[in-house]
């Protein structure tokens, strides 16, 4: 049995508790992350519950990160080896590595339509303007070099100009090519894949689903500070088919050719990220000496509330993201704030979403100033009447909490900030960071209705 006066350690509610004056001797965990069944409340992968024993007033912590798979099991991240050859353990997947070939086996159905014991095997194969590049023998890391909560979850391959990595968090294998500086050429990357899993590549990238190219020019247009460029290939697995459980976090930016800011902002199809990137911007804009922009960044998070009772009534939400830096070259003093969002589909991004962040809608009233956006730290909007109202008719619908961020006092706006050869942005983590760094979702609510049935043990040991 869980000790149900456990100690609350996630930043996002300690942050509230503080805010609220409520003593941390009240509070109470309900249910830890669990697989949700039929009819069962405040059960979920992606949420831990908590209660208020004095006011009996409820939190729900809600991420993109599913602790679960389809069993009911903890998700154990981490590869094994024998010292040639690497095994995930308990994950929502499968994964087997024999030198550079990679083998990730489905292990119960999914939304996107893949079904038990479906797989796809590649093996990745690098080019430098048309010359094959040979990788170093892997690697595994004893700590994740970019979270310090994972420890043997990362295999690295030494390519000279890049290196690879093979990388497990809950729900998700992520390879990614990481470039330090520019290269002397053309780079392609070719998968080799066969199988009926379809790899996700990245979206820039992708010339087709087997191969990604990334010119010469990408190195060089990019900042100093934009390095390592990262080129993606991943693999998002759910829980369970039934429960309307995808989600993604992303960036969207425009379409990377020189324009007015104006114009950019106008835009309605954008280029989309990688919706398995760590990191990424938040907002971005750059403009060049010619005074046309180049960059206009957006992004993108969705929310899972399955778990949460159509009983509740939600009084307060605070969205909250993990800044990682900033930059205001331009001396523009960006804000940054959160927003109605309709993206096409819950579970990808897609160019057509870079408009869809509702320019009227803020969800929350005050943006977060430049001064004001931690940079070693979780970033907390609250939810104004109408960001509340929205989580309310949502954990009575489809159980979905669609947000975009955007500058508000320029790009929402629709005021040019001017500059010249020079950029500013917000930057910060995605899900896919992982434990500890991921956007979440802090929901307050009473219960003004039955929430059981509760199985015989209200507390689950993971």
């Amino acid at each position: 049995m869980i000790n149900p006066k456990t100690t609350v350690i996630d930043p996002t509610l300690l942050s509230h508790l503080s805010r609220s004056g409520m003593h941390l001797d009240r509070l109470e965990l309900v249910r830890d992350y669990a697989l949700h069944g039929a009819g069962l409340v405040e059960r979920s992968p992606y949420a831990q519950f908590y209660k208020d024993s004095l006011s009996n007033k409820r939190f729900a912590i809600f991420s993109g990160l599913p602790f679960v798979n389809h069993k009911g099991e903890r998700c154990d991240v981490g590869w094994e080896s024998d010292g040639s050859s690497f095994e995930s353990k308990v994950n929502l997947f499968h994964v087997a590595v024999v030198g550079t070939k990679v083998t990730i086996d489905c292990i119960n159905d999914q939304h996107t339509g893949s079904k038990e014991g479906d797989s796809v095997t590649y093996n990745p194969r690098l080019y430098l303007s048309g010359q094959e590049i040979l990788p170093k023998k892997a690697v595994l890391h004893a700590t994740d070099p970019t979270n310090e909560n994972y420890h043997e979850n990362v295999i690295e391959w030494d390519y000279g100009i890049c290196k690879r990595w093979l990388r497990l968090i809950e729900g998700s294998v992520q390879g990614t090519w990481r470039f330090d500086k520019a290269p002397n050429g053309d780079v392609l990357i070719k998968y080799n894949h066969v199988g009926n899993l379809k790899l996700s590549l990245s979206n820039r990238y992708a010339i087709s689903d087997d191969e990604e190219r990334i010119p010469l020019s990408a190195f060089g247009s990019r900042m100093p500070n934009e390095y390592p460029l990262i080129v993606s290939d991943s693999k998002t697995f759910y829980p369970d088919a039934g429960s309307g459980l995808v989600t993604f976090d992303a960036s969207i930016d425009c379409d990377g050719t020189l324009k007015q800011f104006l114009t950019h902002v106008a835009d309605t199809v954008g280029v989309a990220d990688s919706p398995s990137a760590t990191a990424d911007y938040y907002v971005y804009f750059s403009v060049h000496s010619s005074g046309n922009y180049n960059r206009l960044y957006r992004a993108y998070a969705i929310f899972s509330m399955v778990g949460l009772s159509s009983w509740a009534n939600v009084t307060a939400v605070t969205e909250s993201f993990y800044g990682v830096f900033k930059t205001d070259g331009m001396g523009c003093s960006p804000d940054i704030n959160v927003y109605h969002a309709t993206p096409a589909a819950d579970n990808n991004i897609a160019n057509a979403d870079y408009n869809r962040a509702n320019f009227g809608v803020a969800y929350c009233d005050t943006p977060i100033t430049y001064s004001g956006f931690n940079v070693s730290g979780y970033n907390d909007f609250v939810f104004n009447a109408a960001g509340i109202a929205d989580v309310n008719t949502a954990k009575s619908g489809d159980l979905k909490v669609r947000t975009g961020i955007r500058n508000a006092n320029y790009d929402v706006a629709y005021v040019n900030p001017g500059g010249s050869d020079s950029n500013a942005a917000f930057y910060g983590y995605l899900t896919d960071q992982g434990i500890g760094y991921q956007p979440k979702l802090l929901v307050t609510y009473h219960i003004v209705g039955p929430i059981g049935p509760f199985p015989t043990s209200r507390f689950d040991v993971l």
